[in-house]
């Protein structure tokens, strides 16, 4: 059956299409092929927008904008309409979308609205400012009774007036705040205005808690809806005293879904959902890692909805610590805010998985991602027109999603096959050989456990 991609840089170009349930499917220009019926509902709008992307200019994405960028005005004949909530930052006209660098004093994320019939969609663009003005806080954490700064770099001979807020309540008026433990676990924020009208205010936040705060926002702002189609969202952690060490703090891109199986299915009814997460780059996170540097791509943001007491996990996996065990996970309680509302106490803990930082066997998917950004590279050496980390994210999905590639050392994408010795990838693929993960659900619909396999040991046993 054809993989479906929940992005919409990315569309399948090949695989088969079932043939027991649809009799007609239709395959419109820049869409997925879906049954007929579907493009004949009341949904095709909703369709045409769901793989609706922007194009922005070299080096630029929605995460960072300086440059005007295209608006497409139709989709498959029916024409689209576009909005943007902040025209102060990025200005919508004639097909385009034209950022005001110089009129924003922050880095300020804009919701630019395409909308399609009775449908829409939300692309959280953020614009990045051009001024030299730009405002920040003197700690990157707040503390109980210590003072708070605001400031604006590069304002002499302006006059600035502030406003901060805990929650909604004014509560100073200088440059200065200092919280107390009453302000525990509420926002903060600060407005800073100058007598120069032209200038639009500055606007500050962040969360006061005596934990590490985590931060997402998906692209567009919508929520996590499934635990196998993964969304692209932004990612921040704020430290605390005990984690004050900035370099293991991260800001960056990151893939979300939903994890777990029992954990996830408590929360379709209303409770908090887990996550798993993927980051764009390797990274410690709060310095968790347990062996070496520890860096990882792969988190978890545990809910702990059948926990109620938030300490079991963090509770053995001190214990496997103390006893010796081989492979102990590290984790600890964070506040979650989640496209700007407070979620609540989470665990963010490594992800059990292959690699030298956690379960010390053959990492197969660490060698994928060294196979894949050596094959997408010579693919795009020789076709200039298509976007190399694009090329590497697909074929990346699909190495992970289909393991022959370790016995036939080739690769198939787009219809052709690629052998991995011909290519600029300069390791050696070992034998389909050694250890293997073992997962088990024990809270499950049905009365005996549920087991599920890691891909290293379908593979072997396949084999």
């Amino acid at each position: 059956m054809m993989r479906y991609s929940p992005s919409p840089q990315k569309k399948p170009t090949t695989g088969n299409l079932p043939d027991d349930t649809f009799t007609e499917w239709t395959a419109n220009k820049g869409c997925y092929p879906l049954p007929t019926f579907c493009y004949n509902s009341s949904a095709v709008n909703a369709i045409y927008l769901s793989v609706l992307s922007l194009e922005f200019a070299d080096k630029e994405d929605i995460s960072s904008v300086k440059s005007e960028f295209a608006l497409p005005q139709e989709f498959n004949g029916t024409s689209i309409t576009w909005t943007s909530n902040n025209e102060n930052a990025l200005f919508v006209s004639n097909g385009k979308a034209t950022p005001h660098t110089d009129n924003i004093g922050v880095n300020t994320v804009v919701t630019l609205t395409v909308t399609m019939g009775s449908s829409s969609r939300n692309f959280m663009v953020t614009v990045l400012t051009s001024r030299a003005e730009i405002a920040s806080f003197d700690k990157p954490y707040a503390i109980a009774n210590e003072k708070l700064t605001a400031s604006v770099s590069n304002t002499e001979g302006m006059e600035l007036s502030y406003e901060w807020k805990v929650g909604d309540e004014v509560v100073s008026t200088p440059d200065n705040y200092t919280p107390t433990e009453a302000d525990l676990e509420i926002f903060i924020t600060v407005t800073i205005t100058s007598d120069d009208n032209t200038i639009q205010p500055w606007k500050l936040s962040m969360y006061f808690s005596e934990l590490p705060v985590v931060y997402v926002d998906t692209e567009g702002q919508v929520p996590v809806t499934s635990n196998e189609n993964a969304i692209e969202a932004h990612i921040r952690l704020q430290g605390n005293t005990e984690f004050n060490n900035s370099q293991y703090w991260y800001d960056g891109v990151t893939d979300i879904k939903g994890r777990g199986n029992s954990t996830w299915s408590e929360s379709k009814n209303g409770g908090k959902k887990p996550y798993k997460l993927k980051l764009d780059k390797k990274a410690n996170l709060l310095g968790l890692g347990t062996k070496g540097k520890g860096t990882n791509k792969h988190w978890c943001l545990l809910a702990n909805m059948i926990d109620h007491t938030n300490i079991r996990n963090e509770l053995v996996h001190t214990f496997s610590r103390d006893i010796g065990m081989e492979y102990p996970v590290n984790s600890t309680g964070v506040v979650l805010i989640f496209n700007g509302e407070y979620q609540g106490l989470y665990e963010l803990s490594e992800h059990i998985r292959v690699g030298g930082s956690r379960v010390d066997i053959f990492d197969w998917e660490d060698t994928a991602d060294e196979i894949t950004a050596a094959i997408g590279a010579d693919i795009c050496a020789s076709n200039a027109a298509l976007n190399e980390k694009d090329v590497v994210s697909d074929l990346e999905d699909i190495m992970e999603q289909d393991y022959t590639w370790t016995t036939t050392r080739k690769v198939a994408y787009k219809g052709t096959e690629y052998t991995i010795a011909d290519s600029s990838y300069t390791g050696t693929v070992p034998e389909f050989t050694g250890g293997f993960l073992l997962d088990m659900d024990f809270r499950t619909e049905y009365p005996q456990y549920a087991y599920k396999l890691s891909p290293h040991l379908r593979q072997s046993l396949a084999a």
